[in-house]
């Protein structure tokens, strides 16, 4: 406890930093600046994006992957040319000699499980300056990963459910076409244990909107690879500290925002 407590406290430290250096606030290379040496008391560290949002009956994952792999989740929902595209980009900028674009998947680095093993390759990440103009961070572990030969153990892919899934999962597709599979879509939300709310969703709304329903309904992010889990505890709590603000949204318009005509929230989310 007492290591998260210092990495937290070091974050304020990080947010003037960063800004000074003209950096996005509480980017990731601050957050590795600031908390990787917590790898040096620590044997492990859970790494999160700051829009990340994780459910109170969060499994333990620390014993289920071995200390010398990376913890992390495929992008699986992703077509291969999308992981080709981006792969031979993070191959050129980095000189990955054993380049292999058209069979390999991208993992998020939205969530890592680190291990002290991994501290060369974050060592990298704070000396050098990222080349990209997107996925910058993500491009550049899944790059020094392939160099070093660093497995990845894929936590799957409730253990990082990206916004896009769980907007199809929440309304219909465009011009009010159902979603294909959308039964499938609202059971992966449902067993979601962390949700990352990635580009094109109104972050906001959306995590208060998740973790609000989380402990009303109960009918997302109840992290069913957690089988031991229980009812949550000290629900009424954490509801109290979600911010006041559920009259002033309504999700199903949010997220339809840009969409075509047609787009609204599926029934389920209707239910109060």
């Amino acid at each position: 406890m007492s290591q998260t407590l210092n990495c937290i406290a070091d974050l304020s430290t990080a947010h003037r930093t960063t800004r000074a250096a003209g950096m996005s606030p509480l980017s990731k290379r601050a957050l590795a600046i600031h908390c990787v040496p917590m790898l040096a008391h620590a044997s492990e560290v859970l790494f999160f994006d700051d829009d990340v949002v994780v459910s109170p009956r969060m499994a333990d994952i620390f014993e289920a992957v071995e200390p010398a792999l990376i913890g992390a989740v495929f992008e699986r929902h992703k077509p291969q040319g999308w992981h080709s595209m981006h792969w031979r980009t993070a191959c050129a900028i980095y000189n990955v000699s054993s380049c292999k674009p058209k069979s390999s998947l991208l993992f998020n680095s939205g969530v890592m499980l680190l291990s002290r093993q991994h501290l060369p390759l974050l060592a990298r990440w704070q000396e050098r300056q990222l080349e990209c103009r997107v996925l910058c961070d993500q491009l550049f572990f899944n790059a020094v990963a392939a160099q070093r030969g660093i497995a990845v153990s894929d936590l799957g892919a409730s253990f990082n459910f990206v916004g896009s899934e769980v907007r199809r999962a929440v309304v219909t597709s465009s011009e009010g076409r159902p979603i294909q599979d959308k039964a499938a879509r609202r059971a992966a939300l449902r067993a979601a244990c962390v949700v990352h709310l990635t580009r094109k969703v109104p972050k906001l709304y959306l995590a208060h909107w998740i973790a609000r329903r989380a402990l009303t309904q109960q009918d997302v992010m109840q992290c069913f690879q957690n089988s031991s889990a229980a009812a949550i505890e000290g629900s009424k709590e954490l509801l109290l500290r979600l911010l006041p603000i559920e009259e002033k949204y309504d999700i199903g318009v949010e997220l339809c925002k840009g969409e075509p005509p047609g787009c609204k929230a599926q029934p389920w989310v209707q239910v109060a």
